[in-house]
């Protein structure tokens, strides 16, 4: 049953990954009160760079994004850490290719109440996307 709810709120969270800018699916993907801490990549690499507190702050972060970025769920999502799940993820963008692993806890909704978004090591040719 845990395993089918975190597997629904990922689903909702690459839903909304894969429309950016639409906010109700961004929203209808996170709780009110959510928490994203977002890794960055080269000098910052393990850093948490950018926070983003409650959903409207997702739906800002979000709207940066590209309409044309694909996300899609390589594997997962599996236990983690007390009520953690992970899974990892590939985006696509132009000639773009990149991936990474989703740390998230979810409510009963299910929604994601709290992630942290950690990229893969990105080729030096992409370091004026960091």
């Amino acid at each position: 049953m845990a395993v089918a709810l975190a597997t629904e709120a990922l689903g909702r969270w690459l839903e909304a990954l894969n429309a950016p800018q639409d906010r109700a699916v961004v929203l209808a993907a996170v709780s009110d009160d959510v928490v994203v801490l977002r890794h960055g990549n080269y000098d910052s690499r393990g850093e948490v760079v950018e926070q983003f507190e409650g959903g409207e702050q997702v739906v800002e972060w979000f709207s940066r994004c590209p309409p044309r970025i694909r996300f899609e769920l390589v594997s997962g999502p599996r236990a983690g850490d007390a009520d953690q799940w992970i899974a990892r993820y590939a985006i696509m963008v132009d000639d773009f290719r990149g991936g990474g692993e989703l740390r998230f806890r979810i409510d009963e909704q299910p929604r994601i109440v709290w992630l942290e978004h950690v990229p893969d090591e990105l080729a030096e040719r992409y370091r004026l996307i960091d």
